[in-house]
């Protein structure tokens, strides 16, 4: 049983820890049920009062929820929940089959009688018991590995997203990087797709962009590149971001400026890192590495390394390719 707290339910960490601290002694089960029973009951004093209700030592609980170690295993259980694609609860998974939200006895049921078949035919084959488990993950991995009808490419690229803007977690099970140009029609096209899936795989997914100005066909592109990079010393990327591809033939000097004030960074700051060679320098340093590794147009889209055929301008099919690719749903 992992604990996957959630930030939106404030008592949810708290709860977990009790839980974690009543398995110390024995008794996880039990309080495990004494927290469902009324989930608006989770104050101190309510886990407390669950503890001696319990029988456990009452000071080596309290220890045992305060201590460091408590809450470094609850992260490490939220960090696994999310590498495995569990971003919500509750989520299930059968022999690596995930089943999420409140679903009804007959959906697992149907999962399990699939999967008893199979383990007895393992057994049947000599796989030891202790050993059926691992076994089962590894074959389903197996079988889930991108067909030929893939829509990503099949080589896989390492791609340098250090000091880049991005949403979503370091630890994201799936990896979005951008290529990327402002002035860029086609660019424009995924904004809103690339926010919905962010949005709907919260954080199993994590966006990152790169800059790649096509000077040739579109001179405003490039300061308006380093205009973004200099909002995002300001943590307002994604708002200028936002803002620039909505306003895409109006790139001047001034239009730069005007929505650095809408998007409300600080002006002064704004104009100073404009004029700073470094963020001139991390545009052409984007624009060499998407060289080196083969985009020589935009958008260029790539998930975990491998290219995508096709920029993604549907959300809903970027969630399926992101769910079937990556999480093997």
């Amino acid at each position: 049983m992992h604990n996957r707290p959630l930030e939106f339910h404030k008592r949810a960490e708290p709860a977990a820890r009790a839980a974690i601290a009543a398995h110390n002694q024995g008794k996880f089960w039990a309080m495990h049920d004494k927290l469902f029973q009324d989930t608006k009951a989770l104050e101190d004093s309510n886990l407390e009062a669950y503890a001696t209700e319990l029988g456990l030592d009452l000071e080596r609980f309290k220890a045992d929820m305060a201590a460091p170690e408590t809450a470094a295993v609850v992260k490490r259980h939220d960090k696994a929940c999310v590498s495995i694609g569990a971003s919500g609860t509750p989520a299930f998974f059968v022999n690596g089959r995930k089943l999420s939200g409140a679903k009804p006895f007959e959906d697992f049921k149907k999962v399990i009688d699939e999967e008893l078949p199979k383990a007895k035919k393992l057994l049947a084959e000599g796989v030891a018991p202790e050993d059926l488990y691992a076994e089962v993950l590894k074959r389903g991995q197996e079988a889930s590995k991108p067909s030929a009808s893939s829509q990503l490419s099949d080589r896989t690229v390492r791609i340098d997203t250090r000091n880049c803007p991005a949403d979503g977690p370091d630890e994201a099970v799936a990896e979005l990087v951008i290529f990327s140009d402002f002035q860029c029609p086609f660019c424009s096209r995924i904004v809103k797709p690339v926010h919905e899936a962010r949005e709907e795989l919260g954080d199993q997914l994590r966006v990152v962009f790169k800059q790649m100005p096509l000077d040739r066909i579109h001179p405003q592109a490039r300061p308006a590149a380093i205009a973004s990079l200099a909002a995002h010393r300001q943590g307002r990327f994604w708002d200028y971001h936002d803002t620039l591809f909505k306003n895409a033939k109006k790139l001047s000097d001034a239009d730069l400026l005007r929505y650095a004030k809408r998007v409300g960074l600080d002006i002064d700051t704004f104009q100073a890192d404009l004029k700073d060679p470094a963020l001139a320098a991390q545009v052409q340093q984007d624009v060499s590495h998407a060289k080196q590794i083969g985009v020589t147009g935009t958008p260029s889209v790539f998930l975990n390394g491998r290219r995508m055929k096709s920029p993604p301008t549907n959300a809903s099919a970027l969630v399926d390719i992101v769910n079937t690719e990556i999480l093997g749903l």
